[in-house]
């Protein structure tokens, strides 16, 4: 499985409760996959608030939503994809290309 560009990213809400959607993609479409979501309130992700893996998933678009977020706080998010197997990781994905904030 080539996990090596897996995640494009679609549409986001900032808000108290964000839900993302995201596209997991392998090289080979009939790999199942799973994801990794953390969200952290440090941006080297050592404050984690999520840390979340999928049970095993069809690729394609995945809805997600965070829950639980507290007005003024600065919240990074990263996803990345883990095949179906478990065996292969991609490298970690981020909402805006970058590990900035994405909700304060």
């Amino acid at each position: 499985m080539d996990l090596s560009s897996p995640i494009a990213w679609g549409e986001w809400t900032k808000e108290l409760t964000p839900a993302t959607t995201f596209t997991i993609i392998s090289l080979v479409p009939s790999d199942s996959v799973m994801y990794c979501v953390q969200v952290s309130t440090a941006s080297d992700y050592s404050s984690l608030v999520v840390n979340s893996t999928s049970s095993v998933i069809s690729q394609g678009a995945t809805n997600y939503v965070i829950p639980n977020l507290v007005s003024g706080t600065s919240y990074y998010m990263r996803v990345r994809a883990i095949s179906g197997d478990g065996l292969a990781l991609s490298g970690w994905s981020y909402p805006d290309g970058d590990s900035s904030s994405f909700f304060n």
